[in-house]
């Protein structure tokens, strides 16, 4: 039986009744002095206790299934095999500022620097906090422009993840130093902008303004305050989880932007539930124009690269990312990275991190080498 089998949970929803009886019958039947029978009934109540942590645990992650098996939860997963390629109107976005409220710098382990920044977006009129994180080149090459890399956490997760959680900044370090990865400015913005909702990157009608914060805004704030290329060759976008589908969504939206991308664990489709809401304001139209599956289906396929990261035990994001990868036509470019094992969680990802970025580095035009 697996970690997300129905077989463990009903054994382990029957160890947690049958324990709490077995305690109640042997409860006045323990022997020994005192301190020992004190000591063994704790042990009972412990047992009981535990059992139900597990029942709960092993619910929870046959849903969402964070840990794919018992490998995945205590040990690191097969290194990843090879990226695999699978295939194949411009929209024009508003233009505005943003005003920035505070702002702190901090040096970063590569001789860079990590910027935190509190921002208002006056498109979306989104107040948050944004990381960037600019190379050690910037500051030595005063005149030099650089690409950008746009990171996306999942839902809960907080810009932050990224730095703390995910370890971007030091899965990049080796990666400069071997020369695989160029110089970026790495920018991490606040997703979750009105929590507890979750708001799937989306402008919501009479709602908040997710899409136009993430792209527009923040976009708006690097190009104004950093030394930015400005072309969509020169900026990608990366997200894990629900920050995937983000990555997969804003360039399909806004292709003059961004022509490269990195679903991390992803989805490609829409999806409401109690975090969400109806994200679409009841339009069955506004709900498909959100979903990467339909626009690609439906609408022309733009001159986008997207890699696919998946692992085939991530129930929710392996299907979905089958779908899309069917789906992908010219000039759309896909790109696979599928791992054989590995729940809807970080271990896998972080194995993988260096292929991800080494690919995004290959795919982002430098000053001196445009596509």
């Amino acid at each position: 039986m697996g970690l997300t089998s129905t077989g463990t949970l009903v054994a382990a929803g029957a160890l947690a009744v049958a324990l709490p009886l077995y305690t109640l019958l042997v409860w006045n039947r323990v022997r020994g002095p005192r301190p020992v029978r004190a000591a063994q009934r704790l042990a009972l109540l412990a047992l009981v206790q535990a059992c139900a942590v597990l029942v709960a645990f092993l619910a929870v992650n046959r849903q969402y299934v964070f840990f794919a098996s018992v490998q995945d939860l205590v040990g690191a997963p097969p290194p990843a095999p090879a990226i695999v390629a699978t295939g194949g109107q411009p929209l024009v976005g508003p233009t505005g500022s943003v005003k920035l409220y505070r702002a702190a710098s901090q040096p970063s382990a590569d001789g860079g620097r990590l910027l935190t920044e509190t921002v208002h977006g006056n498109l979306s009129g989104v107040t948050a906090t944004v990381l960037v994180h600019l190379p050690p080149e910037y500051d030595r090459q005063p005149g030099r422009r650089f690409p950008v890399l746009e990171l996306f956490a999942g839902w809960h997760g907080g810009p932050r993840s990224w730095i703390h959680n995910i370890h971007v900044l030091d899965a990049m370090r080796p990666l400069q130093r071997a020369g695989t990865l160029q110089p970026l400015i790495t920018v991490i913005p606040t997703i979750d902008i009105a929590l507890p909702r979750d708001t799937e990157c989306t402008d919501v009608p009479h709602g908040p303004q997710a899409e136009t914060w993430l792209s527009s805004d923040v976009r708006n704030l690097v190009l104004g305050q950093f030394r930015a290329l400005p072309s969509p060759h020169s900026w990608a976008v990366m997200g894990f989880s629900s920050g995937g589908y983000c990555a997969a969504k804003l360039p399909l939206h806004r292709p003059d932007w961004y022509a490269t991308a990195a679903v991390l664990s992803g989805y490609f489709d829409t999806g409401r539930d109690a975090t969400t809401g109806d994200l679409w304001g009841g339009s069955t139209r506004y709900r498909q124009e959100n979903s990467p599956l339909w626009l690609i289906g439906h609408r022309p396929r733009p001159a986008v690269d997207v890699l696919v990261f998946v692992s085939k035990q991530d129930r929710g994001a392996w299907p979905s990312a089958q779908r899309f990868l069917r789906a992908v036509r010219p000039p759309l470019q896909a790109f696979a990275l599928v791992v054989p094992h590995g729940g809807h969680n970080l271990k896998a990802l972080r194995q993988s991190l260096p292929t991800v970025l080494v690919w995004v580095s290959s795919h982002l035009a430098a000053e001196t080498a445009r596509r």
